[in-house]
Protein backbone atom coordinates (compact mmCIF):
# COMPACT_ATOMS: atom_id res chain seq x y z
CA UNK A 1 0.00 0.00 0.00
CA UNK A 2 2.63 2.29 0.79
CA UNK A 3 4.80 1.53 -1.94
CA UNK A 4 2.10 2.35 -4.23
CA UNK A 5 1.39 5.60 -2.73
CA UNK A 6 4.79 6.58 -2.96
CA UNK A 7 5.01 5.79 -6.42
CA UNK A 8 1.98 7.96 -7.30
CA UNK A 9 3.18 11.09 -5.48
CA UNK A 10 6.63 10.58 -7.51
CA UNK A 11 4.31 10.77 -10.12
CA UNK A 12 3.09 13.94 -9.34
CA UNK A 13 -0.38 12.89 -9.64
CA UNK A 14 -1.70 13.08 -6.15
CA UNK A 15 -0.38 15.11 -3.34
CA UNK A 16 -0.23 13.99 0.46
CA UNK A 17 -3.69 13.51 1.16
CA UNK A 18 -5.59 13.94 4.74
CA UNK A 19 -6.27 11.35 6.71
CA UNK A 20 -10.14 10.92 5.24
CA UNK A 21 -9.24 10.58 1.61
CA UNK A 22 -6.60 8.25 3.33
CA UNK A 23 -8.95 5.66 4.69
CA UNK A 24 -10.81 6.02 0.91
CA UNK A 25 -8.65 5.24 -1.15
CA UNK A 26 -7.19 2.90 1.12
CA UNK A 27 -10.29 1.37 0.90
CA UNK A 28 -9.95 1.56 -2.43
CA UNK A 29 -6.92 -0.59 -2.81
CA UNK A 30 -8.18 -3.41 -0.51
CA UNK A 31 -10.90 -3.58 -2.95
CA UNK A 32 -8.14 -4.05 -5.75
CA UNK A 33 -6.27 -6.70 -3.57
CA UNK A 34 -9.06 -9.33 -2.99
CA UNK A 35 -9.09 -9.64 -6.59
CA UNK A 36 -4.77 -9.45 -7.50
CA UNK A 37 -2.00 -9.27 -5.66
CA UNK A 38 -0.29 -6.31 -4.17
CA UNK A 39 2.85 -7.22 -6.06
CA UNK A 40 1.18 -7.26 -9.34
CA UNK A 41 -0.33 -3.74 -9.03
CA UNK A 42 3.17 -2.32 -7.79
CA UNK A 43 4.62 -3.78 -11.16
CA UNK A 44 1.69 -2.06 -13.11
CA UNK A 45 2.96 1.50 -11.33
CA UNK A 46 6.54 0.64 -11.46
CA UNK A 47 6.60 0.30 -15.38
CA UNK A 48 4.28 4.01 -15.57
CA UNK A 49 7.11 5.18 -13.66
CA UNK A 50 9.74 3.83 -16.04
CA UNK A 51 8.24 5.56 -18.62
CA UNK A 52 7.66 8.98 -17.49
CA UNK A 53 10.25 11.50 -17.20
CA UNK A 54 11.68 11.77 -13.93
CA UNK A 55 11.97 15.17 -13.78
CA UNK A 56 8.59 15.81 -13.99
CA UNK A 57 7.88 19.28 -12.07
CA UNK A 58 5.84 19.16 -8.86
CA UNK A 59 3.63 22.21 -10.04
CA UNK A 60 2.54 22.61 -13.74
CA UNK A 61 0.12 25.51 -14.78
CA UNK A 62 -3.57 23.87 -15.42
CA UNK A 63 -5.17 24.89 -18.34
CA UNK A 64 -8.16 27.14 -17.31
CA UNK A 65 -10.01 27.68 -20.34
CA UNK A 66 -13.61 26.31 -20.77
CA UNK A 67 -14.73 25.65 -24.26
CA UNK A 68 -16.05 29.29 -24.74
CA UNK A 69 -12.85 30.27 -24.35
CA UNK A 70 -11.39 28.75 -27.35
CA UNK A 71 -12.84 31.17 -29.96
CA UNK A 72 -10.65 33.78 -28.72
CA UNK A 73 -7.50 31.71 -29.15
CA UNK A 74 -9.19 30.76 -32.31
CA UNK A 75 -8.63 34.10 -33.39
CA UNK A 76 -5.36 34.01 -32.49
CA UNK A 77 -4.51 31.33 -34.64
CA UNK A 78 -6.53 32.09 -37.19
CA UNK A 79 -3.94 35.05 -38.38
CA UNK A 80 -0.92 32.29 -38.68
CA UNK A 81 -0.21 30.84 -41.95
CA UNK A 82 -0.86 27.02 -42.38
CA UNK A 83 2.59 25.63 -44.55
CA UNK A 84 3.60 23.27 -42.92
CA UNK A 85 2.81 19.96 -40.44
CA UNK A 86 2.16 20.25 -36.54
CA UNK A 87 2.80 17.90 -33.43
CA UNK A 88 -0.03 17.53 -31.40
CA UNK A 89 1.94 19.68 -28.53
CA UNK A 90 2.43 22.81 -31.41
CA UNK A 91 -1.40 22.51 -31.74
CA UNK A 92 -2.19 22.96 -28.28
CA UNK A 93 0.17 25.41 -27.68
CA UNK A 94 -0.85 27.21 -30.51
CA UNK A 95 -4.33 27.19 -28.39
CA UNK A 96 -2.55 28.08 -25.27
CA UNK A 97 -3.77 24.81 -23.80
CA UNK A 98 -1.38 23.23 -21.00
CA UNK A 99 0.35 20.25 -22.89
CA UNK A 100 1.83 18.63 -19.73
CA UNK A 101 0.66 15.33 -19.20
CA UNK A 102 0.42 16.11 -15.32
CA UNK A 103 -3.84 17.07 -14.07
CA UNK A 104 -5.25 16.78 -17.38
CA UNK A 105 -7.04 14.30 -19.89
CA UNK A 106 -4.17 12.31 -19.75
CA UNK A 107 -4.10 11.83 -16.04
CA UNK A 108 -7.04 9.61 -16.09
CA UNK A 109 -4.87 7.98 -18.44
CA UNK A 110 -2.33 7.24 -16.07
CA UNK A 111 -4.75 5.89 -13.35
CA UNK A 112 -6.53 3.84 -15.59
CA UNK A 113 -3.55 1.98 -16.76
CA UNK A 114 -2.33 1.67 -13.30
CA UNK A 115 -5.38 -0.58 -12.70
CA UNK A 116 -5.02 -4.11 -13.64
CA UNK A 117 -6.55 -4.87 -16.70
CA UNK A 118 -7.99 -8.10 -15.26
CA UNK A 119 -10.16 -6.61 -12.92
CA UNK A 120 -13.54 -5.95 -13.86
CA UNK A 121 -14.40 -2.51 -15.27
CA UNK A 122 -16.84 -1.97 -12.22
CA UNK A 123 -13.64 -2.25 -9.87
CA UNK A 124 -11.49 -0.34 -11.66
CA UNK A 125 -13.57 2.41 -12.70
CA UNK A 126 -14.48 2.75 -9.03
CA UNK A 127 -10.42 2.55 -8.19
CA UNK A 128 -9.90 5.33 -10.95
CA UNK A 129 -12.63 7.49 -9.01
CA UNK A 130 -11.54 6.59 -5.85
CA UNK A 131 -7.85 7.76 -7.19
CA UNK A 132 -9.01 10.84 -8.47
CA UNK A 133 -11.09 11.87 -5.11
CA UNK A 134 -7.62 10.83 -3.00
CA UNK A 135 -5.54 12.98 -5.42
CA UNK A 136 -7.68 16.16 -4.58
CA UNK A 137 -8.69 16.56 -8.52
CA UNK A 138 -11.96 16.63 -10.09
CA UNK A 139 -12.94 13.57 -12.45
CA UNK A 140 -15.26 16.52 -14.16
CA UNK A 141 -12.35 19.11 -14.61
CA UNK A 142 -10.04 16.64 -16.30
CA UNK A 143 -13.40 15.25 -18.42
CA UNK A 144 -13.66 18.73 -19.51
CA UNK A 145 -9.71 19.01 -20.43
CA UNK A 146 -10.57 16.31 -22.95
CA UNK A 147 -13.45 17.79 -24.24
CA UNK A 148 -11.78 21.28 -24.49
CA UNK A 149 -8.51 19.07 -26.45
CA UNK A 150 -10.97 17.67 -28.59
CA UNK A 151 -13.05 20.69 -29.72
CA UNK A 152 -9.44 22.49 -30.40
CA UNK A 153 -8.33 19.56 -32.41
CA UNK A 154 -11.60 19.39 -34.37
CA UNK A 155 -11.19 23.61 -34.90
CA UNK A 156 -7.51 22.83 -35.89
CA UNK A 157 -8.36 20.38 -38.34
CA UNK A 158 -11.46 22.36 -40.00
CA UNK A 159 -8.96 25.55 -40.19
CA UNK A 160 -5.96 23.63 -41.67
CA UNK A 161 -8.22 21.51 -44.49
CA UNK A 162 -9.68 24.99 -44.96
CA UNK A 163 -6.54 27.03 -45.55
CA UNK A 164 -4.69 23.58 -47.05
CA UNK A 165 -7.74 23.61 -49.74
CA UNK A 166 -8.21 27.09 -50.13
CA UNK A 167 -4.10 27.30 -51.74
CA UNK A 168 -4.90 23.85 -53.75
CA UNK A 169 -7.49 25.97 -55.52
CA UNK A 170 -5.56 28.91 -56.03
CA UNK A 171 -3.11 26.54 -57.84
CA UNK A 172 -4.95 25.05 -59.59
CA UNK A 173 -6.33 28.69 -60.63
CA UNK A 174 -3.10 29.39 -61.49
CA UNK A 175 -2.47 26.51 -63.58
CA UNK A 176 -5.71 26.58 -65.45
CA UNK A 177 -4.17 30.49 -66.50
CA UNK A 178 -1.30 29.22 -67.51
CA UNK A 179 -2.88 26.58 -69.02
CA UNK A 180 -4.60 29.33 -71.24
CA UNK A 181 -1.33 31.58 -71.60
CA UNK A 182 -0.02 28.66 -73.31
CA UNK A 183 -2.70 27.84 -75.68
CA UNK A 184 -2.99 31.35 -76.76
CA UNK A 185 1.17 31.04 -77.49
CA UNK A 186 0.72 28.20 -79.12
CA UNK A 187 -1.84 29.17 -81.51
CA UNK A 188 0.21 32.63 -81.99
CA UNK A 189 2.98 30.38 -82.71
CA UNK A 190 1.26 28.95 -85.57
CA UNK A 191 0.24 31.92 -86.68
CA UNK A 192 3.51 33.42 -86.66
CA UNK A 193 4.70 29.87 -88.61
CA UNK A 194 2.22 30.48 -91.19
CA UNK A 195 2.81 34.59 -91.72
CA UNK A 196 6.53 33.27 -91.99
CA UNK A 197 6.01 30.25 -94.93
CA UNK A 198 3.93 32.74 -96.93
CA UNK A 199 6.01 35.33 -96.38
CA UNK A 200 8.79 33.13 -97.49
CA UNK A 201 7.27 31.72 -100.82
CA UNK A 202 6.10 35.81 -101.61
CA UNK A 203 10.24 36.39 -101.48
CA UNK A 204 10.86 32.76 -102.88
CA UNK A 205 8.39 33.75 -106.02
CA UNK A 206 10.01 37.50 -106.59
CA UNK A 207 13.21 36.10 -106.78
CA UNK A 208 12.35 33.79 -109.05
CA UNK A 209 11.37 36.08 -111.08
CA UNK A 210 14.31 38.15 -111.20
CA UNK A 211 16.74 35.36 -111.60
CA UNK A 212 14.53 34.41 -114.52
CA UNK A 213 15.09 37.61 -116.00
CA UNK A 214 19.22 37.35 -115.36
CA UNK A 215 19.25 33.87 -116.97
CA UNK A 216 17.97 34.94 -120.04
CA UNK A 217 21.02 37.46 -120.54
CA UNK A 218 23.21 34.74 -119.85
Amino acid sequence: MSKFMSVLEKLNVIEKVDNEASIDFKSSIENIENHNNDAEIDGGVENMVLEMDENVPSEVTNYEGSLENISESTTNASNETIDKNFIVDDIYSMYSINSSNSNTIFTLGKFIDAIPESLPSDVRKESVINIINAANSNLNDLLNDGKTRLDVLNKFSEKYQKTINTSIAEYKAEIDKLKDLISSYENQIKSKETMLDEQNNIIKFETQKLTNIFNFFK
